[in-house]
């Protein structure tokens, strides 16, 4: 659903925290979505927000580098994108 309406997916995500403030992959679901939207900013927080309830979650330490990349700040998004193979070297 988040590729084909990520403004759909922005609001199932977030009603999914409206009830469950703390499920690191609705925020890891939520900054895909903000990203999709060209939201880099909100995006980047929600999956920095996922990290920080749950840092091996790869997906939102990608999230979190391209959405850092496109604010221009690389050396983060550097940082977020090894943090990602870290967590799981084999991940396209």
């Amino acid at each position: 659903m988040s590729q084909e309406d990520p403004a759909a997916a922005e609001r199932e995500f977030r009603s999914l925290l409206e009830w469950d403030d703390d499920s690191p992959q609705g925020y890891a679901g939520l900054a895909q979505a903000l990203l999709q939207q060209g939201k880099f900013e909100a995006a980047g927080e929600a999956a920095a927000e996922a990290i920080g309830l749950r840092f091996d979650l790869p997906v939102a330490h990608l999230t979190l580098g391209e959405a850092l990349v496109r604010l221009g700040s690389g050396e983060e998004a550097t940082r977020a994108f090894e943090s990602c193979l870290t967590l799981r070297p084999d991940f396209v």
